[in-house]
């Protein structure tokens, strides 16, 4: 468990003055994050807040399994209201115990049915926050003949739609759910751990204005990947789409 952000910042004081040498916990903990060239993939943590449908506790579960292994899930519920002083506090605390720059809250209630807000933390802060509705998921139980996604494996991502370049908001949330996805950070990519393709369709409803930034609807659909041999006598091994889920 990491230490909290006061025992960070009382830690380094100590250093700077020259005196007595953190415990050995804290100090594994402040060489781990100090500046470096290459920074490691970015872990998400997933709660639940004040309350939680079963649909909500279904899609943090497929959230996990999608974005294993770098990923954390707390099964409790959480007095957090992101959009508070309060609730950013106790995320700033949550993400730094477990050693998080993402995180997901999933809750239900009577004004805003199966909410999910996504945000991320730099510098143990939180950076910005972005609030979306589920109106229609399907569960990766509703698939049981789709194949698995492999352990580490990096998706493609596709945003179709003029509203992710027009909209202030979309650029945003495309920003945040590449940060999301992405995976790990690497040099080179084996053809194998392309299996599967994440399309967000960003289209606007009820509303002709693009600037207004109101009824914007977002598909998010997953098509998993099979490499095959080319028909044609090709070194390289060609892509078919074999199964999908939207959300």
């Amino acid at each position: 468990m990491a230490p909290t952000q006061q025992q960070a910042k009382e830690a380094k004081a100590k250093l700077l003055k020259g005196g007595k040498s953190p415990k050995a916990r804290i100090t594994r903990y402040l060489k781990k994050h100090e500046p470096q060239l290459e920074e490691g993939p970015k872990s998400t943590l997933l709660l639940k807040g004040i309350r939680c449908s079963q649909s909500m506790s279904t899609l943090l579960k497929d959230l996990r399994a999608t974005l294993a292994p770098n990923v954390k899930l707390l099964g409790k519920n959480n007095t957090v209201i992101p959009f508070e002083d309060a609730g950013q506090q106790s995320i700033e605390f949550l993400a730094t115990k477990n050693d998080c720059s993402l995180f997901a809250i999933a809750s239900h209630n009577k004004k805003r049915p199966n909410n999910l807000t996504l945000g991320r933390m730099f510098d143990q802060k939180v950076l910005d926050v972005c609030e979306v509705g589920i109106l229609r998921y399907k569960a990766l139980e509703d698939y049981p003949t789709a194949p698995k996604k492999r352990l580490g494996s990096k998706p493609m991502l596709l945003f179709v739609g003029d509203t992710w370049h027009l909209n202030a908001d979309c650029r945003r949330l495309q920003n945040l759910l590449i940060d999301l996805y992405r995976g790990d950070p690497v040099k080179s990519i084996v053809l194998s751990g392309l299996d599967h393709v994440m399309v967000f369709t960003a289209t606007i409803s009820n509303s002709d204005s693009i600037s207004l930034g109101k009824s914007i609807v977002v598909f998010q659909r997953t098509y998993f990947c099979k490499l095959k041999k080319d028909p044609n006598g090709g070194n390289i091994p060609l892509p078919y789409l074999t199964s999908w889920y939207v959300v």
